[in-house]
């Protein structure tokens, strides 16, 4: 296939009838749905019983992966299953020595990763995942979409996510509104591992009390902290000029065990957040060019209004030196940075 496949694409490809493919590259954040994937062609491939004979994981730690190693396995044929899997996990593919002209390659007589890729016996399947992909090297990730299928499996959307609690809720006899189930999606970092999980508890929860509405203070009291809740809160309080309320927000964060560094880099992120809902000012443009729901973005309008564009810069650029003065060593003190960024932004 000569594109690279998204999500729902990968998902549907390998949950189907048949398994025409023997090459995958795999890459993305969505942890969850790159375990499914991997399960799903795992569970054409091998036999029950026979995976210790049919099934090979090799892990490289994020190092070179080294093509003689993995064309080794490749090369073996299946003993009890439709075919033999090879798993090739958080391998550096891209790197500067992985090109099939590599000079090392050459001194070794060793196949390189284009020519490997096109010597997949049809008795093998070999999976492959990479931290990313550079497709600056063309070359390269043509020779995995010539003989193979390259997937990107990534975060899905927010609307997905919202519609998928939604109906685990249904099929638990469970309901919400909009702003709690968003809620959720936001707690979680729109991670389907974590949700999953925190909708496992909310229902756990529900059952044991005989609760069928999932509510704010239900989700409040037994799912992580909403982050992006809380740094709303931080730059409204900001935006009134009210020092008190955004420190005590911000320190009841910090007892919460959320890093420093976190509810810098959020907080940053919410006034870029900001800076956009200025420039565009329409509620479908936001939506679109931030990926978030339609009562997000009016409410980034909202809080927007009290602040003047210069203000929203100036602040954005104060966060990224005082980013830069931790990393370089200049500020040791990230707390005490933080402090003083809030205090100083919410002087009018």
């Amino acid at each position: 296939m000569d594109r690279i496949l998204n999500t729902k694409e990968i998902y549907k490809l390998v949950t189907g009838d048949k398994l025409d493919s023997g090459l995958f590259l795999l890459t993305g954040e969505e942890e969850f749905f790159m375990t499914q994937v991997i399960s799903a062609i795992k569970k054409k491939c091998i036999a029950e019983g026979a995976e210790s004979m049919d099934f090979v994981k090799i892990d490289f730690q994020g190092k070179e992966m080294d093509v003689e190693k993995v064309r080794e396995n490749v090369e073996l044929p299946p003993w009890m299953s439709p075919k033999r899997m090879v798993l090739v996990c958080n391998a550096d593919v891209f790197g500067e020595k992985k090109d099939k002209k590599d000079k090392k390659d050459k001194k070794d007589n060793k196949p390189g990763v284009s020519e490997l890729c096109s010597h997949i016996p049809g008795s093998t399947v070999l999976v492959i995942t990479v931290p990313k992909i550079d497709k600056r090297k063309k070359e390269l990730l043509k020779a995995f979409t010539d003989n193979g299928i390259v997937a990107e499996i990534t975060y899905q959307d927010v609307a997905q996510l919202e519609n998928y609690i939604n109906k685990v809720f249904s099929k638990n006899g469970l309901s919400s509104d909009p702003v709690t189930v968003g809620s959720i999606v936001d707690r979680c970092n729109r991670s389907m591992r974590l949700i999953s999980n925190e909708l496992g508890k909310i229902t756990l929860y529900c059952a044991g009390t005989g609760t069928t509405v999932v509510s704010m203070e239900i989700v409040d009291d037994i799912c992580p902290p909403d982050i992006q809740g809380k740094i709303f809160t931080i730059t409204d309080a900001i935006g009134n000029g009210n020092v008190k309320t955004a420190l005590t927000v911000m320190d009841n964060l910090i007892k919460m065990k959320e890093p420093v560094t976190k509810i810098r880099f959020m907080t940053a992120r919410h006034i870029r957040m900001l800076i956009c809902a200025k420039e565009l000012g329409n509620v479908g443009e936001i939506s679109k060019r931030l990926g978030t729901r339609d009562f997000v973005a009016r409410n980034l309008i909202n809080q927007a209004r009290g602040f003047t564009y210069e203000r929203l810069t100036g602040l954005y650029l104060d966060f990224l030196q005082t980013d830069r003065d931790i990393k370089k060593g200049v500020e040791t003190d990230e707390r005490t940075a933080l402090e003083v960024l809030i205090v100083k932004a919410a002087q009018r």
